[in-house]
């Protein structure tokens, strides 16, 4: 069965693998910020690209 001892991981490779887990999740979480961050950043310039010509779409 799986509860022999030779067959559970030890401590070390918890512990290890917890920190891989947080090192993957830190990565993750920073890619998508980046990605949130341009799209928010073209989706704004792209509003104001197209209604230049408009102030009240710009500043209502």
């Amino acid at each position: 069965m799986c509860f022999e001892k030779n067959l559970l991981p030890g401590r070390e490779e918890v512990e290890e693998g917890w920190a891989t887990g947080a090192v993957a999740l830190r990565r993750s979480l920073s890619a998508y910020q980046a990605a949130v961050r341009n799209a928010k950043s073209l989706y704004i310039e792209n509003i104001l690209w197209n209604n230049q010509n408009k102030p009240r779409v710009l500043y209502d």
